[in-house]
């Protein structure tokens, strides 16, 4: 049954999915954890997640601050109120505007519900910190390739 067949009939229906955003914590680590349950398809998911989280994820994720920085008055999306170099700038303005616009959106092949709330055994940032070295330094050379002004930007003067 799809939306439009829910909506007409009115039909409600249970559909359980998992956490979306939330990607295995194990896809941080640079090998194979030892709780997996299938060591090839873990290892071919992680080099997948790792290739995309380099090459689309974190993009994503600092596209809104780039992006911003180079529009310029007359351009789609220009607010001169979220321009640095206007002299109507809001600082608090600015920052909702990048805090809400900033996600990875992650492929749903990756995601997987966890949860950090009592351990950080699923915890992404305790994993890439202890087992997932390379990827950690991957990221850093990727993140190479992005331009931030940061002695200009808000979130660097007001943070």
């Amino acid at each position: 049954m799809d939306c439009d067949q829910l909506r007409s009939t009115n039909a409600r229906q249970f559909h359980s999915s998992h956490s979306q955003g939330k990607p295995l914590a194990e896809f941080y680590s640079d090998t194979v954890g030892p709780n997996t349950l299938d060591g090839p398809l873990e290892t071919t998911e992680r080099t997948e997640f790792q290739k995309q989280f380099k090459s689309n994820f974190l993009k994503r994720l600092v596209e809104p601050e780039v992006v911003r920085q180079f529009l310029t008055a007359g351009q789609p999306g220009y607010v001169a109120e979220l321009d640095p170099k206007s002299a109507t700038f809001d600082p608090n303005k600015y920052k909702i505007d990048i805090l809400n616009r900033i996600g990875a959106r992650f492929d749903n092949r990756f995601n997987e519900f966890q949860s950090v709330s009592m351990t950080t055994q699923d915890d992404p940032k305790t994993i890439a910190d202890t087992s997932g070295l390379v990827f950690k330094a991957g990221v850093t050379g990727a993140l190479t390739a992005f331009v931030i002004d940061l002695p200009r930007s808000p979130l660097q003067m007001t943070c």
